[in-house]
């Protein structure tokens, strides 16, 4: 089981109970239109160009009001600027996400959006995975892995926020763990868009 474990120091798990999770708004999300690719940071990616794929993760879960995302991330030769992973809360409409600016005179610099913005200063290599780490809580939020500054960059969330939605475009990200002190979001493409959601208990 592929599994990024970093993040399990900051929030231990508790005999957690293990659900799947498809992405809304695609057409027999159960059967991919096209199968998960080899090349990917440990295993197999989604090669598909720029599909947002959309996890509710409510109400498996209450609301994430801190928590800690490990993935792999690459760039590709040509493309606009992309939001490839944003943690939203649908009834503030607040987000926190990972964009790419467009590519247009080589920038490619990752940048971390909140209540502000900050960018790297660090160019993200063309075609290479790199592991990268979001955490938020309390009114903050950082970036922090390979191509980023050592100290990572920061940005201001709003006070209280608990994102339910989790989105991630392909064919960008790879090996996506996320982790709260609810439990576990993994989405790994192995298997199709399916992703799977553990539940802590007591």
């Amino acid at each position: 089981m592929k599994t990024i474990l970093f993040c399990l120091a900051f929030f231990p798990l508790l005999l957690p109970a293990e659900l799947e999770l498809y992405p809304e708004s695609i057409l027999n999300p159960r059967v991919p239109v096209v199968a998960p690719d080899r090349g990917g940071a440990a295993g197999r990616y989604m090669a598909l160009a720029n599909i947002d794929f959309v996890y509710t993760l409510t109400p498996h879960w209450r609301g994430m009001r801190s928590g800690c995302a490990e993935f792999f991330i690459r760039d590709i030769p040509a493309r606009k600027m992309r939001r490839i992973l944003v943690l939203s809360e649908k009834k503030t409409g607040s987000r926190l996400a990972v964009t790419i600016p467009d590519s247009a005179a080589g920038n490619r610099f990752l940048r971390l959006e909140g209540s502000d913005a900050a960018i790297s200063s660090l160019k993200l290599p063309l075609g290479k995975w790199r592991k990268v780490t979001l955490k938020w809580e309390n009114g903050k939020a950082s970036l922090s892995g390979d191509a980023l500054p050592a100290g990572g960059i920061h940005v201001s969330i709003p006070a209280g926020f608990a994102p339910d939605t989790v989105l991630v475009r392909s064919p960008y990200l790879d090996e996506i763990s996320l982790q709260t002190p609810e439990g576990e979001f993994i989405l790994d493409w192995e298997n199709g868009y399916r992703a799977r959601i553990r539940t802590n208990s007591a």
